[in-house]
């Protein structure tokens, strides 16, 4: 009988869900630098003109998702990146994966969402 029941504690805590705040933070449209703190970012541009947000370097192995929540333009530019000089998030639901490789390579994109873009950079 103590079986059974530990085995119902055990799925009942694998409905738990951990807080938002833990995971997700939002940035208002008047910050300039993006903050890593946590793996997803959500971005409120409702101030209406064009954002941009600096993104700093990571952690190698780090995974950031940056998600627009409203529809103007926000757009992403790497402190550090061999692959692409700004991503530009202007619908709302776009969302840009970003892996953070090292302090030599930086950010790279691992995909896009929505009509998210990327501004790659070209083989001189």
């Amino acid at each position: 009988m103590g079986e059974r029941t530990r085995n119902l504690e055990w799925r009942q805590r694998g409905r738990e869900y951990a807080p938002s705040d833990v995971y997700e933070q939002t940035l208002a449209a008047t910050t300039d630098t993006c903050v890593i703190t946590h793996p997803i970012v959500r971005v409120d541009s409702t101030a209406g003109a064009v954002t941009t947000f600096t993104l700093p370097n990571g952690e190698p192995g780090q995974v950031l998702i940056i998600i627009s929540d409203h529809g103007n333009d926000v757009d992403v530019v790497p402190t550090l990146s061999l692959t692409f000089s700004a991503i530009a998030l202007d619908d709302i639901g776009d969302q840009a994966t970003l892996f953070y490789v090292n302090d030599t390579v930086g950010w790279i994109i691992l995909g896009l969402i929505g009509q998210a873009n990327a501004v790659l950079y070209t083989a001189a």
